[in-house]
């Protein structure tokens, strides 16, 4: 299973909490999370927002962005693919 650390390229020596997730039921089906990121000192150093969406005809889009512990946009990727394209969960 692919994990946050590996999704989000977190080096082996820091800690990913997870702050937070939401979750819509709707039209377009929705799953926000928040996490923070920790180097080896326990100093935040990184705040990450990702998310899935599922479209009613079957298109699925999926990102993240990265923020410094500033709050400065740093990095950030978006993926938009057909139903069978994208797999959250591999092996």
């Amino acid at each position: 299973m692919r994990s946050f650390e590996a999704i989000l390229h977190v080096p082996p020596d820091h800690r990913l909490e997870q702050i937070r997730t939401s979750a819509c039921d709707g039209v377009v089906q929705q799953i926000h999370w928040d996490h923070e990121e920790y180097d080896a000192s326990g100093r935040m150093i990184a705040r990450y927002h990702s998310f899935v969406e599922l479209h009613e005809n079957g298109r699925q889009c999926c990102g993240w962005r990265k923020y410094n512990s500033s709050g400065h946009l740093i990095n950030a990727e978006d993926l938009t693919a057909s139903k069978d394209k994208i797999r959250f969960n591999e092996a």
